[in-house]
């Protein structure tokens, strides 16, 4: 499961635009674009509408290649994810497919034009057809740049939730240095183990994954989950959390490594036992009981998350 906020990606979801940026998901079918109709744009999905690969000749063509490029680009700079050509949107909820001519622009040649457009071209770009009706929608998979992506107008973006800002100078280089520092993040994942009338049993597992392109050699890794899930905790591991007006205890776990994480590997260093129940399952409706989480790797400066309990089970 992906780091996830209020506007929580379903655990399905979460799992798909995590394997998506190392090009891989499972498939990509006509109910699957059908279900997204209604779904949200996030900051790792966009929706466009079929007339953005209609290109006439000229001025026209060159606007939506820069087009292209720019959003593209921008979600590689980003943290890579997934953009559907065919769906169409308006503000930013999908509203219907409409679909892509595929007499205009087929699947190969849409790959020649992204990867031509970009410098360098994106390593790992996967674009699946989908074909509904007599259109055909183009699912564009981009993984995460290691070191930066130019725009076809010599500008670097980055795609910020819904936006996709032009990058300053200095982000720039901090964009590059991704090829030569550790970037890494944590994530949370839940499993129910068994149930019984009164409650239902789960094991929380923390895992640190390597974003980078390079080795990780030292990590340190802090959680606090909120005491009323655990069964039992260090008495001296409790502290008082605050999040707006709400107030609660928290147990903090700390987890400090040598060993090796190579780019793209996820190692588990935390695994929790935590409890669900009715009374818990109604709190959760008016207190923002979150697992919250540090991580320190090697030289990447400190990264820290949120996951909202609610979204860590399916009580």
């Amino acid at each position: 499961m992906l780091i996830v906020d209020d506007n929580a990606l379903t655990q399905d979801e979460a799992v798909d635009v995590a394997s998506s940026r190392a090009g891989r998901g499972t498939a990509w079918t006509v109910p699957r674009i059908l279900a997204l109709i209604g779904e949200s744009e996030r900051g790792d999905l966009e929706f466009k509408g079929g007339a953005s690969l209609a290109w006439a000749d000229g001025a026209e063509r060159d606007k939506r290649l820069d087009e292209l490029s720019k959003d593209i680009s921008g979600m590689a700079n980003a943290d890579g994810g997934v953009m559907i050509y065919g769906m169409a949107e308006k503000d930013g909820l999908a509203t219907n497919v409409d679909g892509v001519d595929v007499a205009h622009m087929d699947a190969e040649r849409l790959e020649n034009l992204v990867l031509s457009s970009t410098k360098p071209p994106i390593a790992g770009l996967h674009i699946t057809p989908v074909k509904v009706d007599a259109m055909c929608v183009y699912v564009l998979v981009i993984p995460r740049s290691p070191a930066g992506c130019q725009a076809r107008d010599k500008r670097y973006y980055r795609r910020r939730n819904l936006r996709v800002d032009m990058l300053e100078d200095w982000e720039v280089r901090e964009l590059m240095n991704r090829a030569i520092r550790a970037d890494a993040e944590i994530v949370l994942a839940a499993a129910r183990v068994q149930e019984t009338v009164r409650q239902a049993d789960y094991r929380l597992t923390a895992s640190i994954r390597n974003l980078g392109a390079i080795r990780i050699r030292e990590w340190k890794a802090v959680i606090d989950v909120p005491t009323e899930y655990l069964s039992s905790y260090p008495v001296d591991a409790m502290i008082a959390i605050r999040k707006g007006n709400h107030r609660y205890n928290a147990a903090r776990f700390t987890s400090v490594h040598e060993g090796v994480i190579f780019p793209g590997e996820t190692v588990e260093t935390f695994d929790l036992p935590f409890i669900m129940t009715d009374k818990l399952h109604n709190r959760e409706d008016d207190v923002p009981l979150t697992v919250d989480w540090i991580l320190h790797a090697d030289d990447m400066p400190a990264k820290q998350g949120s996951v909202r309990m609610r979204a860590l089970h399916d009580f």
